[in-house]
Protein backbone atom coordinates (compact mmCIF):
# COMPACT_ATOMS: atom_id res chain seq x y z
CA UNK A 1 0.00 0.00 0.00
CA UNK A 2 2.99 2.26 0.06
CA UNK A 3 2.18 4.05 -3.15
CA UNK A 4 -1.19 5.16 -1.80
CA UNK A 5 -0.74 5.20 1.93
CA UNK A 6 2.06 7.76 1.79
CA UNK A 7 -0.14 10.23 -0.02
CA UNK A 8 -2.23 13.00 1.47
CA UNK A 9 -2.36 12.78 5.24
CA UNK A 10 0.08 9.92 5.57
CA UNK A 11 3.11 11.29 3.69
CA UNK A 12 6.17 10.61 5.83
CA UNK A 13 8.05 13.55 7.29
CA UNK A 14 11.00 14.30 9.48
CA UNK A 15 9.60 17.71 10.31
CA UNK A 16 7.16 17.66 13.25
CA UNK A 17 5.61 20.99 12.40
CA UNK A 18 4.50 19.83 8.98
CA UNK A 19 2.89 16.80 10.56
CA UNK A 20 1.07 19.02 13.03
CA UNK A 21 -0.46 21.00 10.18
CA UNK A 22 -1.69 17.84 8.51
CA UNK A 23 -2.73 16.03 11.66
CA UNK A 24 -4.90 18.91 12.87
CA UNK A 25 -7.05 18.51 9.81
CA UNK A 26 -7.73 14.93 10.83
CA UNK A 27 -8.19 15.52 14.47
CA UNK A 28 -10.16 18.71 14.16
CA UNK A 29 -11.50 18.99 10.89
CA UNK A 30 13.49 20.51 -32.19
CA UNK A 31 15.21 21.57 -34.20
CA UNK A 32 15.56 23.60 -37.19
CA UNK A 33 15.56 27.20 -36.14
CA UNK A 34 18.66 28.41 -38.02
CA UNK A 35 16.64 31.27 -39.42
CA UNK A 36 15.81 32.65 -35.93
CA UNK A 37 12.53 34.52 -35.54
CA UNK A 38 10.32 34.10 -38.58
CA UNK A 39 10.00 36.98 -41.05
CA UNK A 40 6.59 38.10 -39.83
CA UNK A 41 7.65 38.32 -36.19
CA UNK A 42 10.86 40.31 -36.70
CA UNK A 43 8.97 43.58 -36.34
CA UNK A 44 7.18 42.37 -33.21
CA UNK A 45 10.25 42.59 -30.95
CA UNK A 46 9.77 45.31 -28.36
CA UNK A 47 11.72 48.56 -28.49
CA UNK A 48 13.48 47.46 -25.34
CA UNK A 49 14.82 44.40 -27.20
CA UNK A 50 15.97 46.49 -30.18
CA UNK A 51 17.84 48.82 -27.89
CA UNK A 52 19.44 45.80 -26.23
CA UNK A 53 21.16 44.89 -29.49
CA UNK A 54 23.45 47.85 -28.91
CA UNK A 55 24.84 46.37 -25.72
CA UNK A 56 25.42 43.04 -24.00
CA UNK A 57 22.35 41.70 -22.20
CA UNK A 58 21.61 38.67 -20.05
CA UNK A 59 20.89 35.64 -22.29
CA UNK A 60 17.44 34.14 -21.79
CA UNK A 61 15.40 31.16 -22.92
CA UNK A 62 11.60 31.27 -22.93
CA UNK A 63 8.58 29.88 -24.70
CA UNK A 64 6.25 31.87 -26.95
CA UNK A 65 2.84 30.18 -26.99
CA UNK A 66 -0.64 30.81 -28.31
CA UNK A 67 -3.49 31.71 -25.92
CA UNK A 68 -5.85 29.05 -24.56
CA UNK A 69 -8.90 29.06 -26.83
CA UNK A 70 -12.53 29.59 -25.88
CA UNK A 71 -12.02 30.48 -22.20
CA UNK A 72 -11.87 34.27 -22.26
CA UNK A 73 -15.24 34.73 -20.55
CA UNK A 74 -15.19 31.81 -18.12
CA UNK A 75 -11.57 32.20 -17.01
CA UNK A 76 -9.81 35.40 -18.11
CA UNK A 77 -6.68 34.32 -16.24
CA UNK A 78 -6.26 31.05 -18.20
CA UNK A 79 -2.59 30.51 -19.02
CA UNK A 80 -1.24 27.43 -20.82
CA UNK A 81 0.93 25.37 -18.48
CA UNK A 82 -0.65 26.50 -15.21
CA UNK A 83 -2.87 24.47 -12.88
CA UNK A 84 -4.82 21.22 -13.29
CA UNK A 85 -6.99 22.63 -16.08
CA UNK A 86 -4.25 24.07 -18.29
CA UNK A 87 -0.99 22.33 -17.32
CA UNK A 88 -1.19 20.13 -20.44
CA UNK A 89 -3.04 22.53 -22.76
CA UNK A 90 -1.80 22.14 -26.34
CA UNK A 91 -1.91 25.54 -27.97
CA UNK A 92 1.16 25.64 -30.22
CA UNK A 93 4.42 27.40 -29.40
CA UNK A 94 8.18 27.87 -29.88
CA UNK A 95 11.31 27.74 -27.74
CA UNK A 96 13.23 30.99 -28.18
CA UNK A 97 16.65 32.20 -27.00
CA UNK A 98 17.67 35.80 -26.46
CA UNK A 99 21.38 36.01 -27.13
CA UNK A 100 23.92 38.34 -25.50
CA UNK A 101 23.61 40.83 -28.34
CA UNK A 102 19.86 41.08 -27.71
CA UNK A 103 18.74 39.26 -30.85
CA UNK A 104 16.16 36.48 -30.68
CA UNK A 105 16.51 33.01 -32.20
CA UNK A 106 13.93 30.26 -32.37
CA UNK A 107 15.63 26.98 -31.51
CA UNK A 108 12.57 24.69 -31.42
CA UNK A 109 9.61 25.35 -33.69
CA UNK A 110 6.80 23.40 -35.35
CA UNK A 111 9.19 21.56 -37.63
CA UNK A 112 10.04 19.53 -34.52
CA UNK A 113 7.24 19.97 -32.00
CA UNK A 114 3.74 21.38 -32.05
CA UNK A 115 4.06 22.97 -28.59
CA UNK A 116 6.66 23.53 -25.85
CA UNK A 117 6.73 24.60 -22.20
CA UNK A 118 8.76 24.79 -18.98
CA UNK A 119 12.43 25.17 -20.02
CA UNK A 120 15.11 24.55 -17.39
CA UNK A 121 18.80 25.41 -17.90
CA UNK A 122 21.69 23.17 -16.83
CA UNK A 123 24.03 24.48 -14.15
CA UNK A 124 26.79 25.14 -16.69
CA UNK A 125 24.37 26.98 -18.98
CA UNK A 126 25.05 24.62 -21.88
CA UNK A 127 21.80 22.66 -22.27
CA UNK A 128 18.05 23.20 -21.92
CA UNK A 129 15.43 20.64 -20.95
CA UNK A 130 11.76 21.32 -21.57
CA UNK A 131 8.38 19.69 -22.11
CA UNK A 132 7.11 19.25 -25.64
CA UNK A 133 4.28 17.67 -27.58
CA UNK A 134 4.71 16.39 -31.12
CA UNK A 135 1.11 16.72 -32.33
CA UNK A 136 -2.13 18.19 -30.91
CA UNK A 137 -3.29 14.65 -30.10
CA UNK A 138 0.03 13.49 -28.57
CA UNK A 139 1.10 13.39 -24.92
CA UNK A 140 3.67 15.71 -23.36
CA UNK A 141 7.20 14.35 -23.01
CA UNK A 142 10.58 15.71 -21.85
CA UNK A 143 13.22 16.85 -24.37
CA UNK A 144 16.72 18.31 -24.31
CA UNK A 145 18.51 20.72 -26.65
CA UNK A 146 21.85 22.53 -26.51
CA UNK A 147 21.79 26.28 -25.95
CA UNK A 148 22.96 26.82 -29.54
CA UNK A 149 20.07 24.74 -30.89
CA UNK A 150 22.01 21.56 -31.64
CA UNK A 151 21.58 18.13 -30.05
CA UNK A 152 17.78 17.91 -29.99
CA UNK A 153 16.96 14.74 -28.02
CA UNK A 154 13.83 13.13 -26.57
CA UNK A 155 14.31 11.97 -22.95
CA UNK A 156 10.99 10.39 -21.88
CA UNK A 157 8.75 8.20 -23.99
CA UNK A 158 5.32 6.57 -24.09
CA UNK A 159 6.76 3.27 -22.91
CA UNK A 160 5.08 2.71 -19.54
CA UNK A 161 4.23 -0.96 -19.08
CA UNK A 162 1.44 -1.43 -16.54
CA UNK A 163 -1.49 -3.82 -16.34
CA UNK A 164 -4.41 -1.46 -15.65
CA UNK A 165 -7.07 -4.17 -15.46
CA UNK A 166 -7.33 -3.86 -11.67
CA UNK A 167 -9.08 -0.49 -12.14
CA UNK A 168 -12.05 -2.00 -13.97
CA UNK A 169 -14.19 0.64 -15.66
CA UNK A 170 -11.77 3.39 -14.56
CA UNK A 171 -8.80 1.84 -16.42
CA UNK A 172 -9.47 3.89 -19.55
CA UNK A 173 -8.64 7.09 -17.66
CA UNK A 174 -5.04 5.97 -17.21
CA UNK A 175 -4.13 4.90 -20.73
CA UNK A 176 -2.64 8.29 -21.60
CA UNK A 177 -0.26 10.24 -19.38
CA UNK A 178 1.87 13.38 -19.60
CA UNK A 179 5.37 14.41 -18.49
CA UNK A 180 5.92 18.13 -17.82
CA UNK A 181 7.68 20.71 -15.60
CA UNK A 182 11.25 19.34 -15.90
CA UNK A 183 14.04 20.70 -13.69
CA UNK A 184 17.75 19.89 -13.43
CA UNK A 185 18.88 18.40 -10.11
CA UNK A 186 22.32 19.39 -8.78
CA UNK A 187 23.83 16.02 -9.84
CA UNK A 188 22.64 16.44 -13.44
CA UNK A 189 19.62 14.15 -13.21
CA UNK A 190 16.17 15.49 -14.04
CA UNK A 191 13.11 15.78 -11.82
CA UNK A 192 9.77 16.33 -13.54
CA UNK A 193 6.02 16.17 -12.92
CA UNK A 194 3.96 13.42 -14.52
CA UNK A 195 0.60 11.69 -14.49
CA UNK A 196 2.30 8.31 -15.10
CA UNK A 197 1.25 6.95 -11.71
CA UNK A 198 -2.39 5.93 -12.31
CA UNK A 199 -4.56 7.94 -9.96
CA UNK A 200 -7.40 10.46 -10.10
CA UNK A 201 -7.42 13.51 -7.84
CA UNK A 202 -10.01 13.73 -5.08
CA UNK A 203 -12.01 16.41 -6.89
CA UNK A 204 -12.72 17.58 -10.45
CA UNK A 205 -11.75 14.25 -12.03
CA UNK A 206 -8.28 15.35 -13.16
CA UNK A 207 -5.35 12.94 -13.12
CA UNK A 208 -3.02 13.05 -10.14
CA UNK A 209 0.45 14.44 -10.78
CA UNK A 210 3.57 13.21 -8.99
CA UNK A 211 7.30 13.92 -9.21
CA UNK A 212 9.60 11.49 -11.01
CA UNK A 213 13.37 11.43 -11.43
CA UNK A 214 15.08 10.47 -14.68
CA UNK A 215 18.38 8.76 -13.88
CA UNK A 216 21.53 9.01 -15.97
CA UNK A 217 20.80 5.64 -17.59
CA UNK A 218 17.35 6.79 -18.71
CA UNK A 219 15.35 4.87 -16.10
CA UNK A 220 12.60 6.63 -14.16
CA UNK A 221 11.45 6.38 -10.57
CA UNK A 222 8.79 8.19 -8.57
CA UNK A 223 9.77 10.25 -5.50
CA UNK A 224 6.39 11.56 -4.29
CA UNK A 225 3.21 9.75 -3.31
CA UNK A 226 0.76 12.59 -3.60
CA UNK A 227 -2.95 11.96 -3.58
CA UNK A 228 -3.82 14.98 -5.73
CA UNK A 229 -0.87 16.78 -7.22
CA UNK A 230 2.88 17.52 -7.17
CA UNK A 231 4.08 19.96 -9.84
CA UNK A 232 6.53 22.74 -10.73
CA UNK A 233 9.68 21.42 -9.02
CA UNK A 234 12.57 23.81 -8.41
CA UNK A 235 15.87 23.46 -6.54
CA UNK A 236 16.81 25.40 -3.42
CA UNK A 237 20.23 26.83 -4.44
CA UNK A 238 21.49 26.77 -0.85
CA UNK A 239 20.62 23.18 0.10
CA UNK A 240 19.99 21.15 -3.06
CA UNK A 241 16.51 20.19 -1.85
CA UNK A 242 13.54 20.13 -4.19
CA UNK A 243 10.76 22.68 -3.64
CA UNK A 244 7.46 22.03 -5.40
CA UNK A 245 3.77 22.94 -5.45
CA UNK A 246 1.57 20.38 -3.71
CA UNK A 247 -2.21 20.18 -4.11
CA UNK A 248 -3.61 19.21 -0.74
CA UNK A 249 -7.28 18.15 -0.51
CA UNK A 250 -8.80 16.30 2.43
CA UNK A 251 -12.36 15.17 1.72
CA UNK A 252 -12.57 13.25 5.00
CA UNK A 253 -13.32 15.46 7.99
CA UNK A 254 -13.68 14.69 11.69
CA UNK A 255 -17.08 13.56 12.89
CA UNK A 256 -18.68 12.60 16.22
CA UNK A 257 -21.54 10.63 14.67
CA UNK A 258 -19.82 8.06 12.44
CA UNK A 259 -18.26 4.76 13.36
CA UNK A 260 -14.63 5.65 12.64
CA UNK A 261 -14.82 9.37 13.37
CA UNK A 262 -14.67 10.76 9.83
CA UNK A 263 -17.31 11.81 7.33
CA UNK A 264 -17.79 13.60 4.03
CA UNK A 265 -21.42 14.73 4.26
CA UNK A 266 -21.36 18.25 5.64
CA UNK A 267 -24.15 17.65 8.15
CA UNK A 268 -22.02 14.92 9.80
CA UNK A 269 -18.75 16.89 9.94
CA UNK A 270 -17.30 19.03 12.69
CA UNK A 271 -15.68 21.35 10.12
CA UNK A 272 -16.39 22.32 6.52
CA UNK A 273 -12.72 22.89 5.64
CA UNK A 274 -11.25 20.41 3.10
CA UNK A 275 -8.10 22.53 2.52
CA UNK A 276 -8.12 22.35 -1.31
CA UNK A 277 -5.05 24.51 -1.74
CA UNK A 278 -1.67 24.40 -3.53
CA UNK A 279 1.17 24.88 -1.05
CA UNK A 280 4.98 25.03 -1.11
CA UNK A 281 6.61 21.77 -0.01
CA UNK A 282 10.26 20.78 0.16
CA UNK A 283 11.80 17.29 0.02
CA UNK A 284 15.19 15.73 -0.61
CA UNK A 285 15.76 14.48 -4.18
CA UNK A 286 14.94 10.95 -3.00
CA UNK A 287 11.53 12.09 -1.73
CA UNK A 288 12.34 12.03 2.00
CA UNK A 289 12.03 14.73 4.65
CA UNK A 290 8.77 16.34 3.50
CA UNK A 291 7.95 19.66 5.14
CA UNK A 292 6.38 23.01 4.33
CA UNK A 293 8.87 25.41 2.77
CA UNK A 294 7.06 28.71 3.25
CA UNK A 295 3.58 30.11 3.74
CA UNK A 296 1.14 31.71 6.17
CA UNK A 297 -0.72 28.74 7.69
CA UNK A 298 -3.52 30.76 9.28
CA UNK A 299 -5.31 31.32 5.96
CA UNK A 300 -5.82 29.49 2.67
CA UNK A 301 -4.82 32.60 0.72
CA UNK A 302 -1.68 32.80 2.84
CA UNK A 303 -0.71 29.22 1.98
CA UNK A 304 -1.58 29.28 -1.75
CA UNK A 305 1.55 28.76 -3.85
CA UNK A 306 2.26 27.68 -7.42
CA UNK A 307 5.51 27.77 -9.40
CA UNK A 308 7.71 28.31 -6.30
CA UNK A 309 11.23 29.66 -6.87
CA UNK A 310 13.84 29.95 -4.10
CA UNK A 311 16.17 32.96 -4.26
CA UNK A 312 19.86 32.86 -3.34
CA UNK A 313 19.05 34.11 0.19
CA UNK A 314 16.29 31.54 0.86
CA UNK A 315 13.27 33.76 0.20
CA UNK A 316 10.63 32.16 -1.99
CA UNK A 317 8.70 33.83 -4.81
CA UNK A 318 5.59 32.13 -6.10
CA UNK A 319 2.51 32.60 -8.26
CA UNK A 320 -0.73 33.28 -6.39
CA UNK A 321 -4.26 32.53 -7.66
CA UNK A 322 -7.51 33.50 -5.90
CA UNK A 323 -8.95 30.04 -6.58
CA UNK A 324 -6.59 28.24 -4.24
CA UNK A 325 -7.18 24.87 -5.97
CA UNK A 326 -6.69 26.47 -9.43
CA UNK A 327 -9.71 24.52 -10.61
CA UNK A 328 -12.11 24.80 -12.32
CA UNK A 329 -10.83 28.33 -12.93
CA UNK A 330 -7.67 30.28 -12.12
CA UNK A 331 -9.29 33.74 -11.97
CA UNK A 332 -6.03 35.66 -12.39
CA UNK A 333 -2.47 35.48 -11.07
CA UNK A 334 -0.08 37.58 -9.02
CA UNK A 335 3.36 37.30 -7.44
CA UNK A 336 4.31 37.26 -3.76
CA UNK A 337 7.42 36.49 -1.75
CA UNK A 338 7.85 34.75 1.61
CA UNK A 339 10.62 34.21 4.08
CA UNK A 340 11.37 30.54 4.68
CA UNK A 341 9.06 28.92 7.22
CA UNK A 342 5.78 30.22 8.62
CA UNK A 343 5.70 33.82 7.45
CA UNK A 344 3.39 36.51 6.14
CA UNK A 345 3.05 36.91 2.39
CA UNK A 346 4.59 40.00 0.76
CA UNK A 347 2.78 41.32 -2.32
CA UNK A 348 4.85 42.10 -5.43
CA UNK A 349 2.66 42.60 -8.51
CA UNK A 350 -0.49 41.32 -10.26
CA UNK A 351 -3.51 39.96 -8.39
CA UNK A 352 -3.51 40.95 -4.71
CA UNK A 353 -4.90 38.43 -2.21
CA UNK A 354 -6.04 41.16 0.22
CA UNK A 355 -8.62 42.37 -2.29
CA UNK A 356 -10.28 39.02 -2.97
CA UNK A 357 -12.97 36.71 -1.72
CA UNK A 358 -12.61 32.92 -2.26
CA UNK A 359 -15.76 32.89 -4.42
CA UNK A 360 -14.47 35.50 -6.88
CA UNK A 361 -14.50 33.99 -10.38
CA UNK A 362 -13.61 37.05 -12.44
CA UNK A 363 -10.65 39.13 -11.33
CA UNK A 364 -9.43 42.18 -13.23
CA UNK A 365 -5.89 42.28 -14.64
CA UNK A 366 -3.01 43.03 -14.57
CA UNK A 367 -1.75 39.47 -14.08
CA UNK A 368 1.76 38.14 -13.32
CA UNK A 369 3.26 34.64 -13.24
CA UNK A 370 6.42 32.54 -13.84
CA UNK A 371 8.92 34.40 -11.60
CA UNK A 372 12.68 33.85 -11.70
CA UNK A 373 15.53 35.67 -9.94
CA UNK A 374 17.03 38.16 -12.41
CA UNK A 375 19.50 40.20 -10.37
CA UNK A 376 19.85 41.45 -6.83
CA UNK A 377 16.34 42.44 -5.66
CA UNK A 378 14.90 42.21 -9.19
CA UNK A 379 12.88 39.43 -10.78
CA UNK A 380 12.01 38.44 -14.34
CA UNK A 381 8.44 37.25 -14.94
CA UNK A 382 5.53 37.08 -17.38
CA UNK A 383 3.12 40.01 -17.18
CA UNK A 384 -0.15 40.98 -18.83
CA UNK A 385 -1.90 44.32 -18.54
CA UNK A 386 -5.09 43.07 -20.20
CA UNK A 387 -5.17 39.36 -19.27
CA UNK A 388 -4.71 38.35 -22.91
CA UNK A 389 -1.19 39.15 -24.13
CA UNK A 390 1.77 38.22 -21.90
CA UNK A 391 5.30 39.56 -22.25
CA UNK A 392 8.50 39.32 -20.22
CA UNK A 393 9.09 42.09 -17.68
CA UNK A 394 11.35 42.86 -14.75
CA UNK A 395 10.61 44.70 -11.51
CA UNK A 396 11.91 45.09 -7.98
CA UNK A 397 10.66 42.81 -5.22
CA UNK A 398 8.29 45.56 -4.08
CA UNK A 399 6.79 45.81 -7.58
CA UNK A 400 8.46 49.10 -8.46
CA UNK A 401 10.41 49.96 -11.64
CA UNK A 402 8.37 47.73 -13.94
CA UNK A 403 10.23 47.37 -17.27
CA UNK A 404 9.37 45.50 -20.43
CA UNK A 405 11.99 43.11 -21.77
CA UNK A 406 10.32 41.17 -24.61
CA UNK A 407 6.72 41.16 -25.84
CA UNK A 408 5.90 39.54 -29.19
CA UNK A 409 2.61 40.51 -30.73
CA UNK A 410 -0.26 38.02 -30.36
CA UNK A 411 1.58 35.36 -28.31
CA UNK A 412 2.26 34.64 -24.64
CA UNK A 413 5.90 34.83 -23.57
CA UNK A 414 6.18 32.47 -20.60
CA UNK A 415 8.54 30.33 -18.50
CA UNK A 416 11.64 32.53 -18.93
CA UNK A 417 14.96 31.27 -17.53
CA UNK A 418 18.41 32.83 -17.46
CA UNK A 419 20.61 31.08 -20.01
CA UNK A 420 23.79 31.42 -17.96
CA UNK A 421 26.05 29.28 -15.81
CA UNK A 422 25.13 29.18 -12.12
CA UNK A 423 26.74 27.86 -8.96
CA UNK A 424 25.81 24.21 -8.56
CA UNK A 425 23.82 23.55 -5.34
CA UNK A 426 24.92 20.84 -2.90
CA UNK A 427 24.40 17.28 -4.14
CA UNK A 428 22.31 15.16 -1.78
CA UNK A 429 22.76 11.43 -2.16
CA UNK A 430 19.66 9.24 -2.30
CA UNK A 431 19.16 7.57 1.05
CA UNK A 432 15.92 5.66 0.56
CA UNK A 433 14.59 3.47 -2.24
CA UNK A 434 11.62 4.61 -4.34
CA UNK A 435 8.11 3.20 -3.71
CA UNK A 436 8.10 -0.53 -4.31
CA UNK A 437 5.09 -0.83 -6.57
CA UNK A 438 3.91 1.17 -9.59
CA UNK A 439 0.18 0.60 -9.09
CA UNK A 440 -1.90 2.01 -6.22
CA UNK A 441 -4.20 -0.41 -4.39
CA UNK A 442 -7.94 -0.53 -5.03
CA UNK A 443 -10.73 -1.96 -2.88
CA UNK A 444 -9.63 -5.40 -4.10
CA UNK A 445 -7.78 -7.06 -1.16
CA UNK A 446 -5.33 -8.71 -3.55
CA UNK A 447 -4.03 -5.31 -4.63
CA UNK A 448 -3.48 -4.37 -0.99
CA UNK A 449 -1.50 -7.48 -0.13
CA UNK A 450 1.02 -6.84 -2.93
CA UNK A 451 2.38 -3.77 -1.21
CA UNK A 452 1.12 -3.83 2.36
CA UNK A 453 3.54 -1.32 3.91
CA UNK A 454 3.68 2.34 4.83
CA UNK A 455 5.84 4.53 7.05
CA UNK A 456 4.77 7.48 9.17
CA UNK A 457 7.15 9.31 11.52
CA UNK A 458 6.49 12.32 13.71
CA UNK A 459 8.80 13.26 16.56
CA UNK A 460 6.24 15.17 18.64
CA UNK A 461 2.64 15.98 17.70
CA UNK A 462 2.38 18.30 20.73
CA UNK A 463 5.19 20.67 19.72
CA UNK A 464 4.36 24.31 19.00
CA UNK A 465 6.25 26.98 17.11
CA UNK A 466 7.61 30.21 18.53
CA UNK A 467 5.18 32.43 20.42
CA UNK A 468 4.85 34.98 17.60
CA UNK A 469 5.03 32.48 14.76
CA UNK A 470 1.87 32.52 12.57
CA UNK A 471 1.13 28.85 13.13
CA UNK A 472 -1.94 27.11 14.52
CA UNK A 473 -1.47 25.45 17.90
CA UNK A 474 -0.68 21.77 18.17
CA UNK A 475 -3.00 19.42 20.11
CA UNK A 476 -2.89 19.91 23.85
CA UNK A 477 -0.56 17.63 25.76
CA UNK A 478 -2.50 14.67 27.06
CA UNK A 479 -1.98 11.10 28.25
CA UNK A 480 -3.01 7.95 26.36
CA UNK A 481 -3.52 9.83 23.07
CA UNK A 482 -4.13 7.84 19.91
CA UNK A 483 -3.84 8.57 16.21
CA UNK A 484 -6.09 6.99 13.61
CA UNK A 485 -4.90 5.95 10.13
CA UNK A 486 -7.00 5.72 6.98
CA UNK A 487 -6.14 5.17 3.34
CA UNK A 488 -7.78 6.31 0.12
CA UNK A 489 -7.83 3.51 -2.45
CA UNK A 490 -7.99 4.36 -6.13
CA UNK A 491 -11.59 3.96 -7.24
CA UNK A 492 -12.70 1.45 -9.84
CA UNK A 493 -15.78 3.52 -10.57
CA UNK A 494 -14.73 6.34 -12.92
CA UNK A 495 -17.14 8.85 -11.35
CA UNK A 496 -17.46 8.38 -7.59
CA UNK A 497 -14.91 9.71 -5.05
CA UNK A 498 -12.36 7.24 -3.71
CA UNK A 499 -13.44 5.41 -0.57
CA UNK A 500 -11.59 5.93 2.70
CA UNK A 501 -10.73 2.70 4.50
CA UNK A 502 -9.88 2.53 8.21
CA UNK A 503 -6.51 0.90 8.84
CA UNK A 504 -5.64 1.08 12.51
CA UNK A 505 -5.42 3.07 15.72
CA UNK A 506 -1.94 3.67 17.08
CA UNK A 507 -0.68 4.92 20.44
CA UNK A 508 1.07 8.27 20.68
CA UNK A 509 4.26 7.89 22.71
CA UNK A 510 4.31 9.77 26.06
CA UNK A 511 6.79 12.27 24.58
CA UNK A 512 4.48 12.91 21.60
CA UNK A 513 6.14 10.69 19.01
CA UNK A 514 4.27 8.66 16.40
CA UNK A 515 6.23 5.97 14.54
CA UNK A 516 4.31 3.53 12.35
Amino acid sequence: MQSRIHSGLLKPSTNPRSIILISLLVFRFAFAGNSGIDKNSTNKVSSTSREATQRSVTPLVFVSRNPVKNVAQSDPGAIPGIGPQYRTAKVGGKLIVRRRDGTLRTIVDNTRLFDVSDPSVSWDGATIIFAGVQHPDSSWRIYRVNADGSGFTQLTFSNRSLDLSQFGAAAERFENYDDFDPCYLPDGRIVFASTRHPSVASIDHVLTSNLFVRNDDGTLHRITTERNGAEEPAVDPRTGRVVYARWFVNLDRPSNVTRHGIARAEYQCLTQDIANVWQAITIKPDGEGLKMYAGFPRSRFGMQTYKPVVLHDGRMISTFTPHTSMTPTIAGTGLRWFKEGANFEHYIIGVHSDELHPTDSLVAPPFATDPVEYSNERILFSYSRDGKDYGLYTCNLNGSQLRKVIDLLGTLELDAQLLTARKRPPILEDGFPPPAFDLPPTEDPETIARNDVFRFDCLNIFINGAVDEPMADAPRITRNAKIRFFTNFQRQNPRDPDPSIFLRDADVFPAGGVHQ
